[in-house]
């Protein structure tokens, strides 16, 4: 059931660890940016891409609005930033264009928890690496924030959810909707493509 949420997918990154445009390599035979942009269109009544005014997308999206960064090398900080600003309704899900095994079961429970802690600023999976800030829901609050930080040349985007009252989804209760973490998966290199 798609509902009243919009969805975001960061997809600005020069792939520079990948040596080309990661955006459209195949990945099952369908492009790493449209799987994520595939897993989130189910959940989502609006869905938009965020990338930078320099870098278009190498494939062509149906049924999606692009948004494009205001800071230029802002990193996926700024896209939050410029998805958060473009999007209709309250709860914005973001993930990474760059993560091809997104489930739904895990999404689903994000997108559920955000509903229900309406005090929080975002709600993140959290990992061993702690809070993921690009498989969170973020609230309204999150847009002032991600320009402060933008507008003092901060770029780190785990930033964010530290400054944010933010709540996490621990990982012992999010593995059994995922239960091999394959949502948190991300392709930066050649070797994370199966072969």
């Amino acid at each position: 059931m798609r509902v009243g949420l919009t969805a975001a997918v960061i997809a600005g990154g020069a792939g520079r660890r990948m040596g080309k445009d990661k955006r459209a390599m195949l990945v099952d035979g369908v492009p790493l940016l449209a799987r994520s942009v595939s897993a989130v269109a189910a959940l989502a009544s609006e869905v938009v891409v965020a990338t930078t005014r320099n870098r278009p997308l190498p494939i062509e999206l149906l049924g999606v609005r692009i948004v494009h960064d205001r800071v230029t090398d802002g990193g996926p900080l700024a896209g939050i930033e410029a998805a958060l600003a473009a999007a209709t309704h309250e709860l914005v899900l973001v993930v990474a264009g760059d993560m091809p095994w997104l489930q739904e079961p895990l999404l689903r429970l994000l997108v559920d928890r955000a509903r229900d802690v309406t005090e929080a600023d975002a709600v993140a999976i959290e990992s061993s690496r702690g809070m993921e800030p690009l498989l969170a829901v973020y609230r309204p609050a999150a847009l002032r924030v991600t320009t402060r930080l933008l507008d003092h040349q901060e770029h780190r985007v785990g930033r964010l959810l530290e400054l944010l009252h933010a709540k996490g989804i621990p990982e012992q209760e999010w593995r059994r909707v995922d239960p091999d973490a394959r949502s948190l998966a991300n392709v930066n290199r050649p070797e994370d493509l199966p072969s």
